[in-house]
């Protein structure tokens, strides 16, 4: 398995290559610029090396193919936000055609091609070390010529027997599964809530808000069940099980506790 991951992903990605993407959907000039603004953040020029390159290809100016977007002004340049909800979508239209090149090694390598944002892996069924460092190099060059650089300390390639996580997921055998951390965290909760009651794993954790964990601890199975269902389903019978003596109490917790704008309460 070789393992990449493209360095300061997000922040790689311009205003202006966002301002594109929108005006490939068909929206006006006027109307692609606002959108590509509310789409990123304001990106400080630093002096010096790759920052000064970097903001003078981003730079507004009047040389752009975006230069009809009016009242645009030299200096005013943004990045794609990590974290925020628009921001992967965004980047998967931008990278798009380094996307179909990867496909396209992948193909010619006889290789699985997983991406997800800047994680990027190619799984060989058979192989050996050095096909798979020839890989990884045409892959570099690949994302290097579309103007990303690759992160060498998250760049690995795995042989057989060792562990293997693509998207988070454990992939050693013939079918994806969780990772031990998930799977410990389910089962430390299901075990301490039991054994020593919710108000002492609530102290445990340093958590003032019980509907809140509990929220959280049933995402973290929801989460499980797309992967193990089985094991998921089990999980949060247990969970409800274990929860009956507390059903007065989290009614009446339910009662003083803000109601979110949005999301789902524990039930």
């Amino acid at each position: 398995m070789v393992k990449l991951d493209i360095k300061d992903f997000f922040e790689s990605i311009s205003e202006r290559q966002v301002y594109r993407v929108y005006r490939q959907l068909g929206y006006p000039a006027l109307l692609a610029f606002e959108l590509a603004r509310l789409s990123t953040r304001f990106y400080q020029p630093k002096l010096g090396g790759a920052s000064t390159l970097r903001q003078g290809r981003w730079r507004w100016n009047a040389a752009d193919p975006g230069k009809d977007v009016p009242y645009a002004r030299p200096y005013q340049v943004g990045h794609l936000p990590q974290g925020a909800p628009t921001s992967p979508i965004l980047a998967n239209l931008v990278v798009g055609a380094m996307d179909r090149d990867l496909v396209a090694l992948a193909f010619s390598a006889g290789a699985a091609y997983t991406c997800y944002a800047d994680d990027i892996v190619f799984t060989l069924g058979e192989s050996d070390r050095v096909t798979a460092c020839l890989l990884l190099q045409a892959v570099g060059e690949v994302v290097t010529r579309t103007g990303f650089r690759i992160n060498r300390n998250k760049t690995h390639v795995r042989g057989p027997g060792t562990r293997k996580i693509v998207t988070g997921l454990t992939i050693n055998d013939s079918r994806a599964r969780l990772p031990h951390a998930v799977r410990n965290e389910i089962e430390n909760a299901l075990f301490h809530i039991e054994k020593h009651g919710l108000l002492s794993h609530m102290e445990r954790r340093r958590s003032k808000d019980p509907i809140g964990y509990l929220n959280h601890l049933q995402g973290v199975i929801l989460y499980a069940r797309q992967v193990e269902p089985e094991y998921a389903d089990r999980a949060l019978q247990n969970l409800r099980r274990i929860l009956v003596p507390y059903s007065e109490f989290l009614e009446v917790f339910k009662m003083f506790r803000p109601q979110p704008e949005s999301g789902y309460m524990f039930t």
